[in-house]
């Protein structure tokens, strides 16, 4: 399932408003994964099988022609097109769920290129979970029809159809999947549902109420409220992409339903949040107009600041994980987005005991030395916010520790993978010789071509491994070119490139340009979403105080 870090997801969407706590994947032509109550929970896969009348069974991963289509640029919802090499029939599919209910929606029409509808077969397949029991054919209430039921611990899911399963010969039940055969209308037009609840009850009335329902209005109430928040979006005076409007909503779509402000950074499981993850969260949202949301994850990150003042390497939902630790590098990041969002009003109850834990555990004490710019920049957001507060004395006490810090600063060295943050931090100006030899060596050793333009390895290229060429550093290298007074067009370019057709961005590409690793990767469409703001802005959208023109030829100390 999608535990595996390789897969290379195609579209994730999910209802804009709460009360629908179901989110889908689709990969390969089929639905990959249905989440329902949160994103850590998979219900399964399901997959269509056509058997012709031949008897030759073809399954949408592997034997048929696969397109997959987005049919609004500003609505999470997409077209599956899988057509049969032969040419006899073409299965169109489209993937949304109920914005009312705990259902997931499946609108499947086959078109018969050759014959009629009814001359196929078709089988649902739904793979159940890992540590889940397959589903099985159950009778539904007054008489109205099978269902494939699945009780698990966390809740029941249900599979209905607007057709028919049919009790044949053909159902099969593995030790991880159940199939069943579908009565085909003569239209070639039907409906899947997938519904969730605490309780069989609950997710039969889920599913009954969905199946009653226009699937039509359904449909229009799902696009109706994700057009209206991406109407409220900044529209970059009309150069908005279609990348970037896919890149918010997906990002959107990662909010956890009971725990707003909690956004997933990834897909793989155990979820765990950061930081940092929530100050590149927070600032694509901000910089996109969305400030809502930008503030909501920051009310959700201050819940985690520990005891001491810091906040925990990383943390989860799960109430039965604890906290890992405090670190300075996840608090300084937690001060820069305060100071982003300037939440002076949590100065004394979150700032000061956050400062306290960096000047104590970060700065020259670290042991993370690449750390050492993203300190220094959230220790002079402190004193600033310091300033706004009128705490004096703070000021005086950490503006000292601060002259320390620099003094004991040395500068970047060619080869240091961290040496554009020195610039992104606003620490050194970007054509600072020591960042221009750095870049020079950088790009000496790690970029590579590909179809879509420069990309940067993170890795050395090892025999018979392919390089993994970094899709997000070419954003931050976009940033990096932008405060070097250039235009960052080649690497936007580069970026919607790899998007493709489908609009998602991977972790990493091979030279080739086939996409690797996470897919979709927020973090990767957040940093897509703050370059192209930025570029309309003419400097980073979220660059801490940047340095003053004087500091320009200057060595350290600043």
């Amino acid at each position: 399932m999608t535990s595996n870090m390789e897969l290379v997801r195609e579209g994730l969407g999910t209802a804009f408003n709460p009360n629908s706590p179901v989110w889908f994947t689709l990969l390969n032509g089929r639905v990959e994964d249905i989440y329902y109550p949160d994103l850590s929970t998979p219900q399964g896969r399901l997959e269509l099988v056509l058997v012709d009348n031949k008897g030759q069974r073809l399954y949408e991963s592997d034997h048929l022609i696969r397109i997959i289509e987005r049919p609004d640029p500003d609505v999470p919802i997409f077209r599956q097109v899988n057509s049969d090499p032969m040419g006899s029939f073409r299965l169109s599919k489209l993937a949304f769920t109920d914005p009312k209910r705990a259902c997931f929606l499946l609108h499947v029409r086959l078109e018969a290129l050759q014959g009629v509808p009814t001359d196929y077969q078709m089988e649902v397949h739904w793979d159940a979970a890992p540590e889940q029991s397959p589903p099985t054919i159950v009778q539904q209430p007054h008489g109205e029809g099978d269902w494939m039921v699945n009780n698990q611990k966390n809740g029941v899911a249900i599979l209905a159809t607007s057709s028919a399963f049919i009790h044949d010969e053909n159902h099969k039940v593995s030790t991880t999947s159940s199939t069943s055969r579908i009565q085909i209308p003569e239209d070639g037009g039907f409906r899947l549902v997938m519904g969730f609840g605490a309780t069989e009850e609950e997710a039969a009335q889920h599913v009954q109420e969905t199946l009653r329902q226009s699937w039509t209005d359904i449909l229009s109430q799902y696009r109706t409220e994700w057009q209206q928040y991406c109407k409220r979006l900044n529209d970059i005076d009309g150069w908005a992409s279609p990348l970037y409007y896919s890149s918010i909503m997906l990002l959107k779509s990662l909010e956890d339903k009971a725990h707003p402000g909690a956004i997933a950074p990834s897909l793989s499981r155990p979820i765990q949040y950061t930081a940092e993850s929530s100050y590149r969260m927070a600032t694509a949202f901000w910089s996109a107009g969305d400030h809502k949301s930008a503030k909501v994850i920051l009310r959700f990150l201050l819940k985690k600041q520990g005891t001491d003042g810091g906040f925990p390497r990383t943390f989860s939902l799960d109430p039965s994980l604890s906290p890992t630790p405090s670190c300075p590098h996840q608090t300084a990041y937690a001060l820069l987005l305060i100071w982003q969002l300037e939440a002076i009003r949590s100065f004394q109850s979150t700032v000061v005991p956050a400062v306290s834990f960096l000047i104590h555990h970060g700065g020259p004490h670290a042991p993370q030395k690449s750390s050492f710019p993203l300190h220094l920049a959230a220790l002079r957001c402190a004193i600033d916010l310091g300033k706004t507060a009128g705490e004096v004395e703070m000021i005086r006490q950490w503006s000292s520790t601060l002259t320390s810090w620099e003094e004991q600063c040395s500068l970047p060295k060619e080869g240091e993978m961290a040496w554009m943050s020195w610039a992104r931090l606003g620490i050194l100006p970007a054509t600072h010789p020591s960042l221009l030899k750095a870049a020079q060596a950088f790009d000496q050793n790690h970029r590579q071509p590909t179809p879509y333009g420069p990309f940067w390895a993170t890795d050395t290229e090892s025999e018979g491994k392919l390089p993994h060429l970094s899709v997000r550093l070419t954003g931050e290298r976009g940033h990096y070119e932008l405060l070097c007074d250039r235009d960052p067009s080649l690497y936007l370019t580069a970026l919607e490139q790899v998007g493709g057709n489908e609009e998602t961005l991977s972790t990493f590409i091979t030279p080739k340009g086939e996409k690797m690793g996470e897919t979709p990767d927020p973090l990767t469409h957040a940093e897509y979403i703050r370059l192209l703001v930025s570029q309309s802005w003419g400097k980073p959208c979220d660059l801490p105080l940047p340095p003053s023109g004087d500091e320009e030829n200057t060595e350290f100390p600043l």
